[in-house]
């Protein structure tokens, strides 16, 4: 491959890495916006265990900036209202 063949194929290339570096910076500056606290119950978040940052649960609303932070107690309960709220909906839908 000679050297306009190679600067063909970077620039074919490019724009996908431009993108997913474009992506992956914006995901990055949102952890400086995490929280040090569970936005539900107020638990401490440790931002040095391992266990906390395998176990806890993080959500980016990418049109307003805002970063939530959820223990994983909290977690649960909410993924359980929202089941019991779209079953609801299901229900009144079919009626």
């Amino acid at each position: 491959m000679n050297k306009a063949q190679r600067k063909l194929h970077r620039k074919k290339i490019n724009p996908g890495v431009k993108k997913a570096k474009k992506d992956l910076n914006k995901k990055v500056a949102s952890f400086s916006l995490l929280p040090d606290k569970c936005d539900v119950c107020g638990n401490a978040f440790d931002k040095k265990s391992k266990e906390h940052a395998t176990t806890w649960n993080v959500t980016v609303w990418n049109e307003t900036q805002k970063v939530r932070l959820f223990c994983p107690e909290c977690w649960e309960t909410t993924m359980e209202a929202l089941k019991l709220k779209e079953k609801d909906e299901e229900k009144q839908g079919t009626n």
